[in-house]
């Protein structure tokens, strides 16, 4: 799930968010864009929008119900 927090820090605070965060500027990791990034991935994670398991799977295994036409897009 880090790139989905990567994805928010760096919509809320610019495309230098996470290297200025890395560099200490603004607070660093307590710095503004980080902080809500967090907040709102814990909104994110309490609307529970993947199916059970989702932490389980590994790469492969999308790729492998793409490819066998078992993945189900509805």
């Amino acid at each position: 799930m880090h790139f989905y927090y990567s994805y928010l820090v760096m919509r809320i605070g610019g495309a230098s968010a996470l290297a200025d965060a890395t560099a200490g500027k603004d607070g660093g990791f307590q710095g503004r864009a980080v902080c809500r990034g967090g907040k709102r991935l814990r909104e994110l994670a309490e609307l529970e929008p993947f199916q059970a398991g989702y932490l389980a799977t590994t790469h492969s295994q999308p790729r492998a119900c793409s490819a066998t036409a078992r993945a189900r897009w509805s």
